[in-house]
């Protein structure tokens, strides 16, 4: 299911002036449940975007291991976390964690743009797209953003239309265990979608890819070359990739080829000067 998103962003709502960047720190691979989950630096995470008024989020699936101690595919039980076995216990640490966001986004309404299904929400069959709208997002007034997912942000000042920016993102399905090939799949993405930024999760690797367009405008009689900046992204994750004496999944399906980066991606947007760019 696709779907889209709309919010409009006045700056002097909050404080800033026409010429102030506006940041969005998506939330991927989180794996609530899961002894690796280092909740930690999530939390840290959850604080940075809550506390800061120019920084938005959203989450990018994913959110809970959702693998029961008895899965016999990997050999399960010895990697869960004791204190969430099951999935509503998964539910509820994930609400307590993110409450700073929530509270946040319910009073300005452009704190979180929403939450998408990643692959261990659809596990086993258990979160619906029905199911997974009443669980993840309407207690928190958040958008269901599917499995794929355009978001268009209008930047204002003082009601004066400043730009736009959108995104296209999916939580992702690239397996390969090389950087360079899902790299390359994150830069095919412009072929079929138009985007300022194009993201994906799921693999747990980290990397931003700042590329260009040009195009010509044309404005009584004369053309002018005018260039436009594209970002393509992998969003991380807080799923550590070993921990001694832990089980991890990764491991039994012989994902050794790299390291998790544990952590997130942040894009700036200054809507007065049309400048786009991401920081790791």
């Amino acid at each position: 299911m696709a779907e889209a998103a709309y919010f409009k962003i006045d700056l002097k709502d909050f404080g800033l002036k026409k010429d102030a960047s506006w940041f969005v720190e998506p939330l991927s691979d989180i794996h609530f449940g899961h002894n690796n989950c280092d909740k930690e630096a999530y939390l840290q995470a959850v604080l940075r975007i809550a506390q800061q008024p120019n920084r938005s989020t959203w989450f990018n699936g994913d959110m809970i291991d959702n693998i029961p101690p008895g899965d016999f595919r990997y050999g399960h039980a010895e990697s869960v976390d004791p204190e969430m076995p099951e999935d509503v216990d998964q539910e509820d640490a994930f609400a307590t964690f993110s409450k700073p966001i929530f509270d946040k986004h319910a009073k300005t309404g452009v704190k979180c743009f929403g939450a998408l299904l990643g692959n261990h929400e659809f596990a086993r069959g258990y979160y619906s797209d029905k199911k997974f709208k009443k669980q993840f997002c309407q207690p928190y007034g958040i958008r269901m953003l599917g499995h794929l997912a355009w978001i268009w942000l209008d930047f204002y000042h003082n009601k004066k239309f400043l730009n736009t920016l959108k995104i296209w993102t999916t939580h992702g399905s690239y397996g390969g265990f090389q950087t360079g090939g899902e790299v390359n799949a994150l830069q095919r993405l412009p072929a079929k979608y138009d985007a300022d930024i194009f993201c994906v999760g799921h693999s747990h690797n980290k990397n931003i890819t700042i590329s260009a367009i040009q195009y010509i405008e044309r404005e009584k009689a004369k053309f002018k070359l005018m260039e436009r900046t594209q970002v393509q992204a992998n969003l991380g994750t807080f799923l550590k990739t070993s921990i001694l004496g832990h089980s991890n999944y990764p491991e039994k399906k012989g994902m050794y080829s790299r390291v998790s980066k544990i952590g997130t991606v942040t894009f700036e947007f200054n809507p007065y000067q049309n400048k786009l760019t991401g920081h790791e």
